[in-house]
């Protein structure tokens, strides 16, 4: 066996596991961690998007240049802003602002499908 994990079984030791994360940290930046109904409701969201992005590419699914483009840029401001926090301090919190910003990220998309469409 390694210092490193084991070798035989592939497992890697949770010291070089904080190293790598440490790595894309600095790299990415900090990124939340949410647990309970918030990790859910993110999970349900990334589900939505990608089948929303799977409808046009299936036989009966005609959607508008725009209104596809909208809803994507919708769905990404929506993420991003409940994916990463504004400052590291902020870390794994769901702050106030964090609110606002994802609700007009949310208008994006419903203003076209009310609109648009």
């Amino acid at each position: 066996m390694t210092t490193d994990g084991d070798s035989r079984t592939g497992e890697i030791s949770p010291d070089r596991v904080k190293l790598a994360e440490s790595f894309v940290e600095q790299e990415e930046g900090a990124t939340n961690r949410y647990r309970g109904w918030l990790r859910g409701a993110i999970a349900v969201v990334l589900v939505a998007m990608s089948l929303f992005h799977l409808y046009p590419a299936s036989p009966w699914g005609i959607v508008r240049t725009e209104v596809l483009r909208m809803v994507h840029v919708g769905f990404m401001l929506l993420l991003v802003f409940l994916l990463f926090p504004a400052a590291k301090r902020f870390r794994n919190r769901l702050m106030w602002f964090d609110v606002v910003l994802l609700l007009l990220g949310a208008a994006t998309i419903i203003y076209p499908l009310l609109n648009v469409a």
